[in-house]
């Protein structure tokens, strides 16, 4: 089993990067049942981007 893991970190949830990432994921899903296709959105969870060393 292949698996593909698609990171968005858009912060609009119908706009054009996600037409775009459903496209790909449609397109890996259809060469074989064996590719497994996740999209996380970085949005929907507790993420914090970096916080720099210096702090």
């Amino acid at each position: 089993m292949k698996k593909i893991i698609i990171i968005d970190g858009g912060p609009r949830k119908t706009f054009n990067t996600v037409s775009m990432q459903q496209k790909i994921a449609e397109g890996a899903a259809s060469v074989s049942s064996e590719i497994e296709v996740k999209t996380i959105r970085l949005y929907d969870m507790q993420y914090r981007g970096c916080m720099s060393c210096c702090t």
